[in-house]
């Protein structure tokens, strides 16, 4: 059965230090992991999923680092 994207309001986004099929759930920063940059702009820059709001839970970090990494994805929304 399809939900449709119309329907979606939230997406949990992180970019992964483990290959695809490893069963890890360890989070990289944004772009630095298994997925990438490209990747990651592709999926956040579709006009179709412009609506839905984000949530990442990136590697445990200070403050600076945590604001580099939100900016970050920021601009891979754009």
């Amino acid at each position: 059965e399809k939900v449709g994207l119309e329907r979606v309001s939230l997406i949990h986004l992180n970019d992964s230090c483990e290959k695809v099929g490893v069963h890890a759930d360890v989070h990289a920063c944004i772009g630095k992991g298994k997925i990438g940059d490209q990747a990651l702009r592709r999926f956040l820059g579709n006009e179709k999923l412009k609506h839905v709001a984000v949530l990442t839970e990136p590697p445990i970090m200070g403050d600076q680092e945590l604001k580099i990494e939100f900016d970050k994805l920021c601009d891979l929304a754009i």
